[in-house]
């Protein structure tokens, strides 16, 4: 005769295997991050007082450090320079949350404004100095 195999039980072993897994990648990049001297915000680094699997902490958090613009555009120009459009989009994907509608007007007044001095523009892409 077969064994029936619980479908519950399966749920549970792949969860705690999961969350097992989670913990570990955790521990990793607080390791990475304390060997770079804590340069690099990893803000979906954070300890679950409860560890189970909601809408809320599958997708990255801001709560953890919340970035300024300075810090958000520094970030993403970090690797080369990026039209306008390119830094809000990369923004974004960083959680970055505006409080605009139209958040290519507040990271233009921003780069052409205070954040001249760190950020340089050649025709049409900023990078950081």
């Amino acid at each position: 005769m077969r064994k029936r195999i619980d479908p519950l039980q399966q749920f549970v072993d792949l969860r705690t295997a999961l969350h097992q897994e989670l913990t570990g990648i955790r521990s990793r990049l607080r390791e990475l991050d304390a060997a770079l001297g804590g340069e690099i915000p990893v803000p979906f680094v954070k300890e679950d007082a409860n560890p189970s699997v909601t809408s809320s902490n599958a997708i990255p958090s801001r709560n953890a450090k919340r970035l300024t613009m300075r810090e958000a555009v520094a970030l993403v120009t970090a690797n080369g320079s990026l039209t306008m459009a390119e830094i809000v989009q990369a923004m974004k994907s960083l959680g970055y949350k505006f409080k605009t509608k139209n958040p290519r007007n507040s990271v233009g007044a921003f780069l052409y404004g205070p954040g001249k001095k760190d950020f340089k523009g050649v025709a049409g892409r900023f990078a950081a100095r």
